[in-house]
């Protein structure tokens, strides 16, 4: 008789282990039915997924992982990207550049973790975008580089200097000026179509920074009374607030309705200090000598480069929110002309004097590197940073004449052959 209600309480225990996985209650992973390749940049990819089925059960994690070899999952890189069935969109960023990716996208139940059919792509080569100038001989002509190849911005009949340079799609802007008879007046040039931003002679545009369809551009405004600090919002001047006596502004950066600038203002005391602007509002960074050369908004961060002068000798600082760090010891002057973040990565591109020469030098996190051997005078005036690389321009002499020069990774390319003054002041790669 035992064994009899032995068997009995067996045989409903595997009836009810088949009808767990029966398909009136399934316990299976979700299907993914499809991905596909979106748009590929330098160091970014789209993935357009379709999660199918749930597998009838609730779908608690989706995405798509990743890896430069075949057959990614979960447990490397991969993306989250909410929970359900449907399509939607994985974007992944931070790609190396000129690497194969594998990709594969995934949906997870309570059963496990389903995959998708696995795909690759080829993260593109950027571009390396340079602007600066080079002299014909008897001018200075404001040029752009390419990947290396030069355009011409102005004709070389009078001077001119291109000082920054910002690409948004396929549109490259540039910021300088171009002297006419009466003196120096601002410019933008969009494709190489250069707009006059204001009439008055001796008045520069130092910055440009696109923001959707809006363009601004940073710079200065050589009034009969004072010099002014300006920023043009499409051609428009903004007013900037400061200082009746005299400023300037070095730097724009804006992140999402937020528009920042870094210059200096003229104190009462006829002291320049270093000084930044949010949506026109300014704030005093030093009440001895100072100038912010270039503002970087990061979150809610604000970074801004440049110098101060304490004592005898000027510093390159970098300031976070307002609080300024020295990069050098104050042993021989130095400067810091530009900044970038990423991430928590602070990257600074100046110069240091070595007591005989001015030195190329990049700082990440406080830590310096010099790009050039002290032989001759050089120095870095822009840094760029794409995934894990580090781009820097600026210019070295070589004995005769200063000769425009973009590093990368500490390697340096030449982007002309000496044989004119010339100098790369802005770098930006897409």
């Amino acid at each position: 008789m035992r064994t009899l209600f032995f068997l009995f309480l067996l045989s409903i225990t595997i009836l009810s282990c088949q009808k767990s996985n029966s398909p009136d209650n399934p316990t299976i992973p979700p299907g993914v039915s499809s991905s596909e390749i979106g748009s590929i940049t330098s160091n970014s990819v789209v993935i357009a997924v379709n999660v199918s089925a749930d597998g009838r059960e609730s779908i608690t994690a989706r995405g798509v992982c990743w890896k430069n070899s075949p057959t990614p999952d979960i447990s490397g890189s991969h993306t989250t990207d909410g929970i359900g069935t449907g399509t939607f969109n994985s974007s992944i960023t931070g790609l190396i550049p000129g690497t194969t990716y594998y990709v594969r996208a995934y949906a997870t139940n309570s059963r496990g973790t389903a995959y998708g059919s696995e795909l690759s792509f080829t993260t593109s080569t950027p571009d390396v975008y340079v602007t600066g100038i080079e002299s014909n001989g008897t001018k200075n002509v404001a040029k752009v580089w390419k990947n290396g190849t030069p355009t011409n911005l102005t004709d070389g009949n009078f001077n001119a200097t291109a000082y920054s340079v910002f690409v948004s799609g396929s549109d490259v802007y540039v910021a300088g000026s171009e002297n006419n008879a009466s003196g120096a007046l601002p410019k933008v040039w969009k494709n190489g179509t250069a707009t006059t931003l204001s009439n008055v002679a001796e008045s520069y545009a130092y910055s440009v920074f696109v923001s959707g369809t809006d363009v601004y551009v940073a710079g200065e405004e050589n009034l009969p009374t004072n010099l002014v600090a300006r920023l043009w919002k499409n051609g428009t001047s903004v007013p900037l607030g400061g200082s009746t006596i005299s400023s300037f502004a070095s730097s724009v950066h804006v992140s999402g309705e937020d528009v920042f600038v870094g210059g200096d203002n003229i104190s009462p005391t006829y002291v320049p200090n270093a000084a930044t602007w949010k949506n026109g509002t300014m704030t005093t960074l030093t009440n001895v000598y100072g100038v912010i050369y270039s503002v970087f908004a990061a979150g809610s961060d604000l970074y801004a480069a440049g110098v101060e002068k304490p004592a005898a000798t000027t510093l390159a600082k970098v300031w976070k929110n307002g609080v300024g760090t020295s990069l050098t010891d104050g042993t021989n002057t130095s400067g810091a002309l530009s900044v970038y973040v990423v991430g928590s990565d602070v990257y600074v591109a100046g110069y240091e004097n070595n007591a005989t020469k001015t030195v190329a030098k990049i700082w990440k996190n406080g830590v310096g590197t010099s790009l050039t051997d002290g032989t001759n005078n050089a120095g870095a005036r822009s840094v760029y940073v794409v995934g894990s690389d580090v781009y820097v321009a600026g210019y070295e002499n070589n004995g005769a004449k200063d000769v425009a020069k973009v590093w990368k990774n500490g390697v340096v390319t030449s982007l002309t052959n000496g044989t004119n003054w010339a100098a790369a002041n802005s770098v930006f790669v897409k």
